[in-house]
């Protein structure tokens, strides 16, 4: 129902409110709680979604087993990094965190995440997540010899000796 109400909400469908009420009522920090403290951000009703929203956070629903049959930790990772960035949450922490846990759950081939959609909830996520911090430049100092020099972006460098390469970007 929480899944529901925040479709509804998106949607502009004031039949949103009650559902995601009744979602918070029981009190205890889930997923579904996540989700309608959304639906009434979304829809609304920040001032009464947001103290759920900073519970769920805390408490970092995303992370328990997911509620919905169709969901896997990937698809469900990915599902709240782009609500919470469609939502404009700002906690950058929270969000890089998020983005970092996404990344790990690839596959060890590299090729995806599992199922549709896992895939498809990932990609979203990670895209309006890179949208939002794009990667910055490299930015990299490697010293050989007793010698720096300033590396640039795809170079490449024949090293014979022991180097000291050190990340100078973020």
């Amino acid at each position: 129902r929480a899944y529901a109400s925040y479709v509804l909400a998106l949607a502009g469908d004031e039949n949103f409110v009650n559902p995601a009420r009744n979602a918070l009522s029981g009190g205890s920090a889930d997923y579904a709680s996540l989700l309608a403290a959304l639906a009434l951000v979304r829809g609304g009703y920040a001032v009464e979604g947001a103290p759920a929203l900073a519970e769920a956070v805390k408490d970092r629903v995303w992370l328990t087993e997911p509620p919905f049959t169709f969901a896997t930790p990937a698809s469900q990772l990915g599902m709240t990094l782009y609500l919470l960035l469609d939502n404009n949450f700002r906690d950058e922490a929270v969000l890089h965190s998020l983005a970092l846990e996404l990344a790990r759950q690839l596959r060890s081939d590299g090729g995806n995440w599992g199922t549709t959609q896992a895939n498809a909830w990932a990609v979203l996520g990670l895209g309006i997540y890179a949208g939002r911090y794009p990667a910055a430049p490299l930015a990299a100092t490697l010293e050989t010899g007793g010698v720096k020099r300033e590396l640039s972006h795809r170079e490449t460098a024949a090293l014979t000796a022991p180097v000291t390469l050190t990340n100078t970007g973020t």
